[in-house]
């Protein structure tokens, strides 16, 4: 996680490249709207509509577990704090 963490987004593997550099870096928004995974059930129909998707929303792949199997202490939530700054930040979530 810490040699994660010190990558930065120019460098970084894709899959730990932060959220607001993928969408908004370093040309602008690539994109028109930003719904969160936890709003996408309440903004679907909308979302359908304006796309013409179907308006149920698919589900696939899901997981049956409620709860991930790993605990993050202090030290391992400030590093993710700090390597994705600009995510809480840009997406409006707290970072307590």
């Amino acid at each position: 996680l810490k040699e994660v963490a010190e990558i930065p987004d120019e460098e970084a593997d894709i899959h730990f490249v932060s959220q607001h550099f993928f969408l908004f870096e370093p040309s602008g928004s690539r994109v028109q709207r930003i719904v969160k995974i936890e709003e996408l059930e309440r903004e679907w129909p909308r979302i359908a509509e304006e796309t013409g998707l179907p308006t149920t929303l698919p589900k696939r792949n899901q997981s049956q577990r409620t709860k991930a199997d790993v605990e993050i202490g202090e030290k391992e939530m400030d590093l993710i704090k700090g390597r994705y700054a600009k995510d809480f930040e840009a997406f409006e979530y707290a970072k307590q």
